[in-house]
């Protein structure tokens, strides 16, 4: 798969990735770890909670939709290098045995003011249930990406 430079990237290019299978037990290994909440490790303890149930945490939720992204390769070989991400939205729990899946959108490109060898790219994502297609996670990311061919200052 080539690298795509931002001359390759355009607002409202799309792209789907594959999905993953969130397992009760990944949701409490992640949280053991990561997120040591009770809503997050003891179904008793959840059972009272505001949410009434068990939920994964939203972390470990952003943490396989990277993955899930990563594999997909929207930019080609071309790395997913991270600048900003914004307004992370938490649109409901994630329930043990769900099925995930995300979907991107380029909403805007532009060369970088600043180093003629690099332009940035604003994605929206959506981490998705895989089983009736509702957001669970909103997020946007700005991304760096090579210029390509471009006069060099």
């Amino acid at each position: 798969m080539s690298a795509k430079q931002l001359e390759n990237l355009h607002v409202g290019d799309k792209f789907e990735t594959g999905s993953k299978f969130l397992s009760g037990d990944a949701m409490k290994d992640f949280a053991r770890t990561y997120d040591p909440q009770p809503i997050h490790l003891d179904e008793a303890a959840a059972n009272d909670s505001l949410l009434g149930t068990l939920a994964g945490s939203g972390w470990h939720v952003l943490c396989e939709s990277m993955r899930l992204i990563a594999d997909a390769k929207p930019f080609g070989s071309t790395p997913l290098i991270g600048m900003v991400m914004e307004r992370i939205r938490f649109h409901r729990p994630v329930l043990p045995e769900t099925e995930i899946r995300c979907r991107g959108e380029i909403l805007e490109t532009r060369l970088s003011e600043s180093r003629t060898d690099r332009g940035y790219v604003l994605m929206h994502i959506e981490t998705l249930d895989v089983s009736n297609d509702g957001v669970l996670i909103s997020q946007d990311w700005r991304m760096v990406v090579p210029a390509g061919a471009r006069e060099r200052r």
